[in-house]
């Protein structure tokens, strides 16, 4: 945009570079396009403020009144041509994130360098002793993460029919009629780019075509590389669980990316064994458990997700016999809830308030922090959650099923209460079995849990200290978190009679 005769490059902010204050779908000025795709901007008090420029808020007011948010219509906007970094760079000298970082000094120079040609005051003091990156909120040791419509965007690159939609964790979900269904995230932090694979739903590839993940896997980090520069340091492929083939090392080998997984989990299982067994699990779960009087969205976010954690055929048949006994005559129905902690039943009270708002994670759940802090930053952004949560409606209040993370920062955010969408079930016979719940404490001997949970995840009656490590290590969902919270309180016990 000419701006007295120079020329000034406007960007959307779209939120997913985690600047809370920041309103999404505003034009703001930035200082460039370094050729590796970072835009040169300041931290979140300087893009509100303009950098102290009249000018140039003025002329972002024009640009939001006259072309408004266009992520509406963003699939339809071409992608820039090479020629563009000349045309976005006149008059400007962008520097790449890592040098941002190792030297703010400079890039406060250069903007301050280039407000004068605009006739405006200097926005920044020079401060060499300053600690490096955090006036301007570029803090190398923050984690921000790749927007999630560019990683849709290089997986339909590959495989042009696939499907993409955001997860509340954080992925993109992709999936194709020809069998790929993968869990996506990507980000920079420590001056890194990681690529992580997530196990939302598994990682089913049968009958894909060869070798689309990986080359999701580079499009993706090809973009983020496009996005923040290159890295000072090998870029990383993460997996939360792996199945233990030796895939995904060969996939980073192949990339050139270092390998790490939060979890491997040894496995007789070849990997198309893998696949074909979780394609059987998600047809069998929506046989013995139909549409419509089970929407698509349970029956993935509450059945599969758990189901998918358990281990042997045995204890997957138990926990799925006694889901049918408890929650067969449930009717769903999707409303508008009003939410406030009171709602809720005695159990899910006292495990939300266990959790005291994120800060705490009593019952060991993978990458709570981090899923903590996702919500927060949505809910800054864009206010009460369009995800449903869901629920069990009881003669005590709604048991909580699934959507805990969301629920315990809408709380936190509204504490007098609000109003989500929730998908509720009516019917379910497994509440009278305690009302203490959960998250009752062991130790003081009361009570140990609600009775035949353990049961319904595959837990053995009296099972031992080794046996519910080895369940806890290599279990996900519910039968995870209830393997965990048997030790804590197993060996709270065991210090309490000492």
């Amino acid at each position: 945009m000419d701006v007295s005769g120079v020329n000034v490059p406007y960007y959307i902010s779209t939120g997913s570079g985690g600047k809370a204050s920041v309103p999404t779908g505003k034009w703001y000025p930035v200082f460039g396009r370094h050729s590796s795709g970072w835009l040169n901007k300041g931290g979140e008090d300087s893009i509100n403020k303009f950098y102290g420029s009249k000018l140039l808020a003025l002329n972002a007011s024009r640009l939001n009144n006259a072309l408004g948010d266009l992520s509406s219509v963003e699939a339809q906007i071409p992608f820039m041509k090479k020629t563009g970094n000349a045309i976005i760079n006149k008059d400007l000298q962008p520097m790449s994130h890592s040098e941002v970082s190792a030297n703010p000094d400079e890039f406060k120079k250069r903007v301050n360098a280039f407000l004068a040609k605009l006739g405006s005051e200097p926005f920044y003091k020079i401060n060499a002793t300053q600690q490096q990156g955090v006036a301007e909120g570029i803090d190398p040791n923050t984690f921000e993460e790749l927007d999630a419509r560019i990683i849709a965007r290089a997986a339909k690159r590959v495989v042009p029919t696939a499907r993409a939609r955001r997860t509340p964790e954080g992925y993109v979900h992709v999936t194709t009629e020809d069998g790929l269904d993968l869990y996506i995230g990507a980000g920079v932090a420590d001056g890194s780019i990681s690529v992580n694979i997530g196990s939302g739903g598994g990682v089913t590839t049968s009958g894909a075509q060869k070798g689309a993940v990986t080359e999701i896997i580079r499009g993706v980090y090809d973009a983020a590389v496009r996005k923040y520069g290159d890295p000072d340091t090998p870029g990383e492929l993460t997996i939360d669980h792996d199945a233990g083939h030796g895939v995904w090392q060969h996939i980073a080998d192949k990339l050139g990316l270092t390998y790490a997984a939060v979890e491997v989990k040894e496995s007789g299982v070849r990997g198309s064994q893998l696949a074909e067994t979780r394609d059987q699990l998600w047809t069998w779960i929506q046989s013995k458990f139909p549409s419509p009087q089970w929407p698509e969205y349970v029956q993935r976010d509450f059945l599969y997700a758990g189901a998918k954690g358990i281990g042997s055929q045995k204890d997957l048949v138990e926990w799925l016999e006694r889901i049918q006994n408890d929650f067969g005559r449930v009717r769903w129905r999707l409303e508008k809830l009003p939410i406030t902690l009171n709602i809720f039943t005695p159990k899910t009270q006292k495990q939300i308030m266990s959790r005291e708002g994120g800060s705490k994670n009593p019952n060991q759940v993978p990458k709570d922090a981090e899923r903590h802090a996702l919500q927060q930053r949505m809910i800054q952004q864009k206010g009460v959650s369009p995800e449903p949560i869901i629920v069990a409606k009881s003669s005590n209040g709604y048991d909580l099923i699934e959507g805990w993370h969301r629920t315990i920062q809408h709380l936190k955010a509204y504490p007098n209460g609000y109003t989500g969408p929730a998908w509720v079930g009516y019917g379910a016979t497994y509440a009278h079995e305690s009302k203490q719940g959960v998250a009752e404490n062991f130790a003081d001997g009361k009570n140990p849990g609600r009775k035949g949970l353990s049961r319904r995840v595959g837990i053995p009656k009296k099972a031992t200290l080794g046996q519910l490590e080895k369940i806890a290590k290599s279990s996900t969902g519910e039968r995870r978190r209830m393997a965990q919270w048997q030790l804590n309180m197993r060996r709270g016990q065991a210090r309490k009679n000492k």
